[in-house]
Formats: C-alpha cells, sequence, structure tokens
C-alpha cells in the first residue's frame, strides 16, 4: 500500500515483511498484529507508528525515515509497568537521597506478592532488541541492540512519543537527540515486510509480517535502606507530568555486595519463530514495513510489435537480428526485491493503454435525433475496434489460429474472446486540436480546418456493418446519462468469472440494459431499431456466459490527437501472469510476467504507417528497421526519465512519457524529430506490485495495411446524355450491411465461394468471375455488371458517354486523395468470344491528352509526391466507333510504405451494340409512343 496517510502515534503493535518474513497466513488476522493482549498479558513491547511502519510523510523518498520507535512496556520483577504506563500497587517507589542515589536514584520497596517486604535496587538493565533479518546491508530489517539508560528508573516518558516524528528526523538529518527517553529504542526497517493486502483488509491482511522480539535482562541486589519517610509511590510512570520530588525519600548509603543476574522469559505466541539466542523473549510483536521501491523493468529496451489492420499483434522486430519475429503478445517482466509480494493483493496489478489513431470512425442512427430541431445530430459517431474470436496458439508454427469445428464446410467457433473497444467521438475536441495544436492543420484557416472535419464525419463508415449486438453495445455506451467508461467496468463486472463471483445475473449487475430497451422502443422508428440492437447485445451476453478476462474496453479521444484504448485491466490468471522466486547474488527476488496475448491489442482498420495522419509533416517515412534502430539506445532511467545510453542527456521524449508512475497519458501526436521516426501508435503498460509501487514500459505498434479489407476499393460508372446511368463496382467492406456477403463464382468450373465481411482478398476481374451479393433475408443480386452485356443496360456506337471512375482507400477515406496514390484506365477491345485483342481504345484526359491509357501517380509531376495535391477522381468522355465487345480495365494503387502498395483491379465487360440494331429501332419506337 502505498500512499497511505501516516498513522497517529499510539501504544500498539506492529506487524511488517521481509524477503525472509515469518509466513502469517494461517494466523487469525484479528490476532496477527495482537501478539501481546493486554487483557491476558498487560505488558509487552511496542512501536510508533502504529502497527505500520512507514516513512515520515515529508521523506517519502529517504529510505533512512523508514523507523519504527520501539518501546518497552515492562520492567525488571517485581516492578510493573505496562501499557498503561503505571506502575502497579505491589510495589512502593522511593526516591533515594543517599550517597548511593547517582547509581540507584531510585529504591523499590515490595508491598505484595513473593517478595514483600524486601527492598531492591538495580543496575545494567537492558532491553534487548532483535529484529528479524537484521543486519548491516542496506535491505536488511534493522540492527539489533539495546536500549536503556546507564541508570535504571521505573519510569517511562510517555507523552514524548506526542513528538516522535521530530525525534525520526533528527536521525535521518544526523543531529538532535534520537529519543525522547533511554528506554526507546529507534530501527531503521529498510526491508519490507508486505505481501500486499486485498480488498478492504487492513494492514494486517498482510500474510507476511516482521518479526519482533525484546528479552529484559538485569542485575538485582537486595538492600536495606535507612530514613525511610513517606508511603512511596505507584501510579503514573511518566516523569514529565508528575512531580519526583514530591515521592517519599529513603536513603542507601553503600553499594550491595551480593548481585543476581536475571533474564525475563515468556512463552512466545502461537507461530512465533524468531530466536533470541539466549533462550527467549521477554516479549514479542509483529509489525509491517511498508513497501516503497517499484518493481525494476526487466528489459528497458522500447520494443516496436507490428500487426495487420484490422487484425492484431503478430510480430516484435528483433534489433539483434535485424529481423520480425512472430510473437504470441506483448511480455511486460519485472522484478520486484520483495520475494513476498503475493498475487492475491489487488494491489498487485498492471494494465495497458495503446492508441488506435483517428481512422475507424464510425455512425449509427441516433435514436433522439429530431428533425425540426436544427441543432439535432442525426447520427452517433464513435470510434470502434471490431472484436477477436477465441483462439488458440499454434507453437509450432508460431501463431494463433481461429478454432476449427468442422472441416467441410469449415465452421469456426465464434465465441468473442476481446472487444470489441468502442467510445466516442468527440467532434469538438478534434476540431480543438487541429486548428491549434496539429504541425501541420494548426497553420491552415479554422475554415479549411472546420471542412477537413466536416468531411471525417461525413465519411464516417456506416454501423450497419457492424453485428446488431455491437451495435447495441454502442447505443449502451454512447448514452450520455452515464459515464461509458463507468459503463464498460460495470460490463466487465458482470462477464469477469474473477469479479462476479457470486454468479449474478445479467438483470442485477446492470439493469440499466432493460431500462434502456423500454425508454428506447417508445422513441419512433430509429429508437425501435436501437432498443432491438440493445436487446440483441443483451441476449449476446447471456448466451456468451462469463468470461475469465475483461473483454470490454474504452475508447477515448486524447489530446496528443489520438483515439486511445484503455485501461485494459489484467486478470491474474495462468497464460496472462506468471511469478517465480530466482535468487540473485544471495539476494531473494521475485520474478513478475504479464502476457498480453496478441489477439487482445485490437487494431485499427482504416489506420496504419501508410496513413497521412501518421506523418502530417511530409518528412520521409523510415523502414521498420530504421524504426527500431532509432529506438534502441534508449532506456528507462533510475530517474524514471527514458535516456540515451551511457549519456545523461534527456531523450527528448514528451512530458507525458517521462513519468515512471501511473501517468495514462500518451505521447503527442507530433513530438520533436526524433519521436517522427518511429510509428505514431504508442502502448504503455502499467504495473504495480502487491504494495502499490509502480512502474512502466512503453513501446510502440506499427500497424501495416495488409489485413482484411485493405484493398482499395473502386467503381466505375458510364452514363450518356440521355440521363442512362451504369454503375459498377464493387461495394467495400463496410458499404455491406451486417449479414450480407458476396458470392463468387468461376464460371468455367461452376464453383461458387461464399464470403462473409472482410473475408474476400481477391481483385474485382468481373471477366473472369461472376460476383454476386447475397443480401440478408432479400436473396442474391444479379452478378455485378453482368447486365453491361445482356443487354439490360445499352450501349450504342457513336454515342458520347461521360466515363467517371472513383476509388478510396481503407486509409485516409477522409481526405481528399481518400488514401490512393495511383490509377490507370485502359478500354481493351475483346474478340467475340470475350478474349483480350491487345486492341486498346485512344481515350482523352482531361487537358486533352489522348493515350490508350489514361494514368496517374502522386510520384509523378505535377505531384511530385505531395498527397495534398492529388486528386484520384477520374472523369472523361469517350465514343465507342465500333459495335463489338470491350473490357475496361480500372487500376489503382493505395499509398506505399516499406512495401508494394495494395492494387485493386475493377476489370467488367461492356457490350456496344450497332446503331441500326433492331434493339435501337425498338427503343426509339418505344420513346416515341
Amino acid at each position: 500500500m502505498v500512499n497511505r496517510i501516516w498513522l497517529a502515534l499510539a501504544l500498539v503493535c506492529v506487524l511488517g515483511v521481509t524477503a525472509f518474513a515469518a509466513d502469517v497466513s494461517t494466523i487469525a488476522t484479528d490476532t496477527r498484529y495482537d501478539t501481546n493482549d493486554t487483557s491476558k498479558s498487560p505488558t509487552g513491547i511496542m512501536s510508533i507508528p502504529k502497527n505500520e511502519i512507514r516513512r515520515l510523510p515529508d521523506m517519502i523518498d529517504k529510505p533512512e525515515s523508514q523507523i519504527g520507535m520501539w518501546i518497552p512496556m515492562v520492567e525488571p520483577e517485581p516492578v510493573v509497568r505496562g501499557f498503561d504506563n503505571r506502575i502497579g500497587s505491589n510495589v512502593r517507589v522511593y526516591r533515594n537521597t543517599g550517597s548511593t542515589k547517582a547509581k540507584f536514584p531510585y529504591l523499590i520497596k515490595v508491598v505484595s506478592g513473593t517478595d514483600a517486604g524486601k527492598w531492591f535496587v538495580y543496575r545494567n538493565v537492558k532491553f534487548n532488541w532483535t529484529f528479524e533479518d537484521a543486519g548491516d546491508g542496506e535491505k536488511s530489517g534493522g540492527t539489533n541492540g539495546a536500549s536503556g539508560g546507564d541508570v535504571w528508573t521505573p519510569f517511562y516518558k510517555a507523552s514524548g512519543a506526542e513528538k516522535a516524528a521530530n525525534y525520526m528526523r533528527n536521525i535521518v538529518n544526523g543531529s538532535g537527540d534520537r529519543a525522547w527517553d533511554p528506554k526507546v529504542y529507534p530501527n531503521n526497517h529498510a526491508k519490507p515486510f508486505d505481501s500486499g493486502i486485498s480488498g478492504d483488509a487492513d494492514t494486517r491482511g498482510s500474510t507476511v509480517l516482521q518479526e519482533v522480539g525484546m528479552l529484559l535482562t538485569y542485575d538485582r541486589a537486595a538492600v536495606n535502606p535507612t530514613g525511610v519517610s513517606g508511603d512511596g509511590y505507584y501510579g503514573n510512570a511518566d516523569d514529565s507530568i508528575i512531580d519526583v520530588e514530591s515521592i517519599s525519600t529513603a536513603q542507601l548509603n553503600s553499594e550491595p555486595s551480593t548481585w543476581e543476574s536475571k533474564k525475563l522469559t515468556n512463552t512466545m505466541p502461537e507461530g512465533f519463530a524468531l530466536e533470541s539466542g539466549e533462550g527467549g523473549f521477554t516479549a514479542a510483536n509483529r509489525v509491517y514495513v511498508e513497501d516503497y521501491t517499484p518493481p525494476s523493468v526487466r528489459s528497458t529496451e522500447v520494443k516496436i510489435y507490428r500487426g495487420g489492420t484490422g487484425g492484431f499483434v503478430e510480430e516484435v522486430f528483433e534489433k539483434g537480428s535485424n529481423t520480425w519475429k512472430k510473437v504470441n503478445g506483448i511480455v511486460y517482466e519485472y522484478e520486484d526485491d520483495n520475494p513476498n509480494a503475493a498475487a492475491s493483493s489487488d494491489r498487485l496489478k498492471a494494465s495497458l493503454n495503446y492508441e488506435c489513431g483517428n481512422g475507424d470512425l464510425y455512425k449509427l442512427d441516433n435514436p433522439y435525433y429530431n428533425p425540426d430541431d436544427p441543432t439535432s445530430e442525426p447520427f452517433i459517431y464513435f470510434a470502434y475496434l471490431a472484436p477477436t474470436y477465441k483462439m488458440n496458439w499454434n507453437d509450432g508454427e508460431s501463431k494463433w489460429e481461429r478454432i476449427k469445428l468442422s472441416d467441410n464446410p469449415p465452421v469456426y467457433d465464434e465465441t468473442i474472446a476481446y472487444g470489441p473497444y468502442l467510445g466516442p467521438a468527440k467532434k469538438a475536441e478534434e476540431f480543438d486540436y487541429y486548428k491549434n495544436i496539429d504541425p501541420n492543420w494548426s497553420r491552415k484557416s479554422a475554415e479549411e480546418v472546420e471542412d477537413f472535419i466536416s468531411n471525417r464525419y461525413a465519411n464516417a463508415y456506416n454501423g450497419k456493418s457492424i453485428a446488431p449486438w455491437a451495435r447495441g453495445l454502442a447505443y449502451f455506451i454512447l448514452d450520455e446519462r452515464n459515464s461509458g467508461l463507468l459503463k464498460i467496468k460495470l460490463l466487465n463486472a458482470y462477464i469477469n468469472k474473477g469479479k462476479n463471483t457470486k454468479n449474478e445475473s445479467l438483470e442485477a449487475k446492470i439493469p440499466e440494459l432493460d431500462a434502456m430497451i423500454k425508454e428506447y422502443s417508445e422513441l419512433g422508428d430509429r429508437g425501435k431499431k436501437a432498443a432491438s440492437d440493445i436487446a440483441e447485445f443483451k441476449k449476446h451476453l447471456q448466451s456468451a456466459g462469463l468470461s475469465d478476462y475483461n473483454r470490454f474496453s474504452y475508447i477515448e479521444f486524447k489530446d496528443g490527437g489520438r483515439y486511445c484504448v484503455g485501461p485494459i485491466e489484467f486478470e491474474k490468471i495462468a497464460g496472462i501472469y506468471e511469478e517465480k522466486n530466482v535468487t540473485d547474488n544471495g539476494q531473494e527476488k521475485k520474478i513478475q510476467r504479464w502476457t498480453i496475448p496478441g489477439p487482445r491489442m485490437l487494431l485499427p482498420k482504416h489506420y496504419a504507417v501508410n496513413s497521412t495522419e501518421w506523418d502530417s509533416t511530409g518528412g520521409s517515412r523510415l523502414s521498420g528497421e530504421q524504426m527500431a534502430t532509432d529506438t534502441q539506445n534508449f532506456v528507462l532511467g533510475q530517474d524514471g526519465k527514458w535516456h540515451r545510453v551511457g549519456t545523461a542527456a534527456d531523450a527528448g521524449v514528451p512530458l507525458e512519457l517521462q513519468v515512471a508512475g501511473t501517468n495514462s497519458n500518451f505521447i503527442e501526436k507530433h513530438g520533436d524529430d526524433w519521436m517522427q521516426k518511429v510509428p505514431d501508435l504508442m502502448f504503455k503498460v502499467d504495473a504495480a506490485d502487491c504494495c502499490g509501487n509502480n512502474t512502466n514500459q512503453v513501446g510502440f505498434l506499427k500497424v501495416n495495411d495488409n489485413g482484411e479489407g485493405s484493398k482499395p476499393n473502386c467503381e466505375c460508372e458510364i452514363s450518356d446524355s440521355n440521363g442512362n446511368d451504369h454503375v459498377v463496382g464493387v461495394p467495400a467492406e463496410d458499404a455491406l450491411e451486417y449479414g450480407d456477403k458476396l458470392i463468387v463464382k468461376d464460371p468455367k468450373s461452376g464453383e461458387t465461394s461464399e464470403y462473409g465481411q472482410g473475408a474476400y482478398l481477391g481483385d474485382n476481374d468481373l471477366t473472369t468471375k461472376e460476383i454476386s451479393i447475397s443480401k440478408h433475408g432479400e436473396g442474391v443480386t444479379p452478378p455485378i455488371g453482368n447486365d453491361l452485356v445482356t443487354g439490360d443496360k445499352l450501349l450504342y456506337e457513336d454515342t458520347r458517354f461521360n466515363i467517371s471512375a472513383h476509388a478510396w482507400d481503407n486509409i485516409d477515406n477522409f481526405y481528399k486523395h481518400r488514401g490512393i496514390s495511383y490509377y490507370k484506365m485502359q478500354i481493351q477491345e475483346l474478340d467475340a468470344n470475350g478474349n483480350p485483342t491487345g486492341k486498346f481504345e485512344l481515350l482523352e484526359d482531361e487537358n486533352g491528352n489522348k493515350a490508350e491509357k489514361i494514368e496517374k501517380s502522386i510520384f509523378e509531376p505535377p505531384y511530385n509526391g505531395s498527397l495534398a495535391q492529388f486528386k484520384p477522381d477520374l472523369k472523361f468522355y469517350h465514343i465507342f466507333r465500333n459495335p463489338g465487345l470491350y473490357r475496361v480495365e480500372y487500376t489503382v494503387r493505395d499509398v506505399p510504405f516499406d512495401s508494394q502498395p495494395n492494387e485493386q483491379n475493377l476489370f467488367f465487360r461492356v457490350k456496344v451494340l450497332d446503331l441500326k440494331s433492331d434493339a435501337r429501332t425498338i427503343e426509339d419506337m418505344n420513346k416515341r409512343q
């Protein structure tokens, strides 16, 4: 437990933990501190602070300030001074006024008990302290020693404890008195005795506490004083409060010659294992010693992981071999010098935050939309990362694989493992960021920025492409009457077995779901559809059952210009958390390891390293290998800042990352030059040990544009002056509604394949295959473009056609260039059997240039690499002079990064009819009628 308030001073026992600490897990929690039950044993030992040894609040960074002031509440027999700090009534104290008063300032007369009538004096009274794991090292449990003055008195100045902290500061500063009474023993508890605690337990919940023992030794002699006056004193033992000069007097004028050496031993509490080496202890206790030392990251290397768009983390860059290596996830490992750290402690935890770009912007109908209110928005917008299914790690092939239930036909386990992750889009915050912070857009006018933001939201992806239950999750999270982050926590509290230990029902855990279904169903058509989606989400949760994981996570827009996922809280279960104790140079340590499975790192579908947003400064992009080189010489220093190896210079990492603690902010989108040399998606793992001490590790995510739906999309439109429009194009994944499928048929073999959303990775050559759409619940459409050959759509020779072609990529769809870097248009003549002839139509571009193809690239004049100036839309006029079959060949490429760009072909046939054909005559007659 870190940053707990330093407890008030009190007369109680204290607990602790160490590398070889006493295991108190089998001892009843409510008796772990109270080894001295005052109702049974009125005497014993205690410490200040009460029960818990912590550092001084104003010296939290000084290990030497973690001091326990140990106090004996016991005296040589038969004197009784206990926890009430009162001298018992079985004796009377007399002030010695004889010649021996310097050595024996007080004489003790026994008035009851075995030695009634006898008088005693004491010398060499020592309170001998033994601490578990005591030693001279910086991480020892303390230093064994003794307290007690040169001469003995029966008194203890209890009121001085009120200023105990001042004496502790004197010890740390090396000046001033070390204690308020000679019986007090200060001990620096440098080694933690702290296993962490769980739930609402206090520090006695620690399963290891430091044992402390005290053995009282002394010499005692019987004497016969003279000149006795008065009845003697007993009662309050605080000699700063009572008037000691008023105590009755007696005289001892010669030292006794006969002494007996004694040590007072008592039976120790059950389970107490500390030994004194002297046959036992007078009193014993246990103490909790706070652990302030953060765990040490075992590898401070800044790593780069990568995966494909719409996928998850699959590889890590190995700097030693300069290659990418398959990996099952992100591993975060650290060592703790407290080997007793208990995994059961709810302070021992780890979480992940990571950036997911800003391209995955979706929209759904707003159930509260009011068309009569000009301020009412028709849509609600959100950032969305699609979920991953339950998978197994194939160790032989080093990859994650879907669980296949059958081979023919292939059927896979549809159980969702992680996600979706989502959160509200922030239009106003985006505008503020781009207008005032972004190094590129901030140089432009407010109107240009506003136009860009409007374009982003106008082109947001259709949420109807998402499964109804996932849309229901979106409606649930985005309803602003309650915190979306809180709702995510509620969902995880229900679905996670480790949290929903009583297996409470969904209705009991999240009654808000039913309330929203009822309310939305009364809002009209939009509301009824939203209510239906929420109901589907409820069914999905109930049918999926409980999980071992915190499946859901929240997405927020951060001031660094990125949407960010997290925090994802990790579970202390097999496969996620592992620990082991090792001995290093004689010191026992605990190695703790967190593994974030690759499929848990959901990657954006519409944002990658070839995105304009990744580097809008126009600087040259670097390969993944170069990125790794640029990051490999940075380590996390003891000061919690990043440094180059071998230098003390700051590495130039933005302040958001210069906190090795609980900071969950992220790197600004455009840092200094160094930060622009690495992928602009960052992750950060925060981990805390059993006592809440924090450390972290940062790294980078490289998202390659090679996942599902990574090929650019394109369509072509042919129209004439009579208003006949013919549009050909295979719809993009996000344009299909959930449940729609692409049916791809090979006309030669008759073989047919069916593809769900994003599953079709082939090209769109409609001359070699037939592609149809299976509309969910509405049947299958005719093959795309087929009507231009069968005669349903009529084209005639010597007719002026307006041909336009459009392309857009899964990346940068919100920009004017729409993620396209190249296009080519050709029209090839086919023979009667539909085979290419190698003869191409002469085409004329918008500038009047005539050639057999129209081709443009951002890497050639006039664009010369400037994406902002590139226009991917193509328009031209064309007249077919001869009837027959033709193939329109439209090829587009997206923006490359450090490999070849993704390319898509849209090829389709058109049949051009003779102007004198019967079909034209019939058409003309129909028009005249």
